[in-house]
C-alpha cells in the first residue's frame, strides 16, 4: 500500500512540475509576443515619420523648382506634418500572405 501511495505522490509531483514549466513557457511566449509587437509598432511609426519628412522635402524641392509656385504645398505640407506628428496609424499596408492589417 505504501508503494502505491508513493507512486501516486511522485506522479502528482511530476505533473505539478510539468505544469509549472508549461506555465512559465507560456508566460515567456507572451512576453516575447508583446516585445515583438512593441518593436513592430515602433518601426511602423518610425517609417510613417520618415515618410512625412520625405513629403516635406519633396514639397520644398518642388516649390523651389517651380519658381515659388506653392500650389502643391497646400496639400503636401499639411500631409507631411500630419504624418510626422500623428499618434495614429494613418497608412495601412497589407503584404502578401498576411491576414492582418498593420
Amino acid at each position: 500500500m505504501s508503494e502505491d501511495y508513493n507512486l501516486g505522490f511522485d506522479a502528482g509531483y511530476d505533473c505539478a512540475i510539468c505544469r509549472e514549466v508549461r506555465d512559465k513557457e507560456y508566460k515567456n511566449r507572451q512576453i516575447k509576443r508583446k516585445r515583438e509587437a512593441e518593436i513592430e509598432r515602433k518601426l511602423y511609426f518610425a517609417g510613417q515619420k520618415l515618410l512625412g519628412i520625405f513629403v516635406l522635402l519633396f514639397t520644398f524641392v518642388s516649390v523651389a523648382l517651380m519658381n515659388g509656385d506653392a500650389t502643391l504645398a497646400l496639400i503636401t505640407a499639411p500631409l507631411g506634418c500630419v504624418l510626422i506628428f500623428s499618434k495614429r496609424r494613418l497608412l495601412t499596408v497589407k503584404q502578401e500572405g498576411e491576414d492582418e492589417w498593420l
